[in-house]
């Protein structure tokens, strides 16, 4: 009867400690396109310094995306990619596209608020597009058959 005792509480403790634990959620925020934007850890019991880290990554959010559109189709594509900003000034941009490894394929520069990217010479696979702009930074993940 003793052990009892001590071993019931002891069992509601360590029920009660991994219950708690496990109260934790991804979170995922997309941007109008598709493209995730942000990733953070949603834990229930926040302490200040997550709140402080989840506003922080908020505002570098809204400086990398702001209320900016860049539309990047079709994905999957065949060799042509269509690039259109939305909501910002015409100018000039930069773009590179890298492969899986790391390696620059391609660049170029954009002047136009509407652009086509060759991408016919390249092999099959995964393509990584970065875009650059005074207000955008965005990598965007291309599929070519």
């Amino acid at each position: 009867m003793k052990a009892v005792r001590y071993i019931l509480p002891l069992l509601i403790l360590i029920f009660l400690s991994s219950s708690l634990c496990a109260q934790q959620t991804v979170n995922f925020e997309y941007d109008l396109a598709g493209n995730r934007v942000l990733r953070y850890l949603d834990t229930k019991k926040s302490t200040d310094a997550e709140v402080d880290s989840l506003f922080k990554a908020e505002i570098i959010h809204d400086k990398i995306t702001g209320d900016h559109l860049v539309k990047v189709y079709p994905n999957p594509t065949l060799g042509m990619i269509n690039v259109e900003f939305m909501g910002i000034s015409e100018g000039t941009s930069t773009y590179f596209i890298t492969d899986q490894n790391g390696r620059q394929v391609m660049n170029g520069e954009t002047k136009s608020l509407s652009n086509t990217i060759d991408i016919t010479r390249q092999g099959r696979g995964v393509y990584y597009l970065v875009i650059k702009a005074p207000e955008i930074y965005q990598v965007y993940k291309i599929i070519k058959q």
